[in-house]
């Protein structure tokens, strides 16, 4: 059910995509286009979603939360003594996340500042 709906979902994309150049296309680029549009109109039933509940909730999911700035601090620290030559790099992740400490970086930016500490 998920790749007829990933199918139909490229599809429709691939329409308003066409839509939106329609201006540019010549006469038979515009014809191929509407043929591809309506035969991409068409679902084709697998057969596979009779197991599938269509009334149960969509679970949510909770958004991790951000790492603490002493969590962040804990591990600049332990790459820089794990090896010297890391400092200019974690110096550069935390410039490249918008402060020059890690008291400086927004909030915003931790969780993506500690995915590339994490990263080294």
């Amino acid at each position: 059910m998920l790749e007829a709906k990933l199918e139909e979902l490229t599809r429709a994309v691939e329409r308003l995509t066409a839509a939106v150049e329609g201006a540019t296309l010549n006469p038979a680029q515009r014809q191929a286009v509407e043929a591809a549009a309506a035969s991409a109109s068409t679902v084709v039933d697998t057969g596979d979603t009779a197991d599938i509940p269509l009334d149960e909730p969509i679970q949510e999911i909770e958004p991790v939360p951000a790492p603490s700035r002493k969590e962040l601090r804990d591990m600049c620290l332990a790459l820089v003594r794990a090896d010297g030559a890391n400092k200019p790099k974690v110096k550069a992740a935390i410039k490249a996340h918008g402060g020059t400490l890690i008291e400086d970086v927004p909030e915003e930016n931790m969780s993506d500042l500690k995915a590339a500490l994490e990263a080294f």
